[in-house]
């Protein structure tokens, strides 16, 4: 059983590497009902995880989410970036990137 998130003081990180907290989605969401701005780390996320992400946040009131943009290198190599998927990202999932 996973414990209580705990408080955030001004805003929550939810990362896409170490853990995995991206696919976590009760977490997600129990991050988002606390109506603190999120972002959410997309560096090692499948688009297909990065849209469940989306998806869990949809019916939550209050919840104020952004998509990071980032690369699994460090530093990442400038052609590695992709920078140009930041426009896809922001339409595809509607939030701020």
């Amino acid at each position: 059983m996973k414990p209580e998130v705990p408080p955030c003081k001004s805003l929550c990180l939810i990362g896409s590497e170490d853990w995995r907290e991206i696919a976590d989605i009760p977490l997600i969401e129990q991050v988002a009902s606390k109506g603190k701005p999120m972002i959410i780390s997309t560096g090692m996320a499948s688009r297909e995880e990065i849209q469940r992400a989306c998806d869990a946040t949809i019916d939550i009131p209050g919840k104020d989410m952004t998509l990071m943009k980032c690369t699994a290198a460090y530093p990442a190599p400038m052609a590695e970036m992709n920078l140009c998927t930041i426009a896809d990202m922001r339409k595809r999932y509607g939030l701020n990137i």
